[in-house]
């Protein structure tokens, strides 16, 4: 994948993370390398999920953790990420900015 200023990388593994208190990680975790990007001009990271892998759960009650913390949802107009980073959903998505 090539983003605008380099590569991203895309890992995956079972996870072997301890899970963030209060939370259970899914059946795969994922390292991403990638670019910096701005909050006007963000990285877009579309993921399609195994509903096997969240068993029980709607994509409702995912969250999405960077680095060890939580990401926000985006409150920023379309197409930016408000605050940096954030996730944005959608009916059948979960897009990370």
């Amino acid at each position: 994948m090539i983003a605008n200023r380099g590569t991203v990388r895309i890992d995956d593994t079972a996870s072997v993370s301890p899970s963030p208190t209060g939370y259970a990680l899914a059946g795969t975790q994922v390292q991403i390398t990638a670019p910096d990007e701005t909050a006007d001009h963000p990285l877009v990271l579309v993921f399609t999920l195994d509903a096997s892998q969240i068993a029980g759960q709607s994509a409702a009650n995912l969250v999405v953790f960077r680095n060890g913390s939580l990401v926000l949802a985006c409150t920023g107009p379309s197409g930016t990420a408000q605050p940096d980073p954030c996730v944005s959903r959608g009916r059948r998505w979960v897009m990370v900015t």
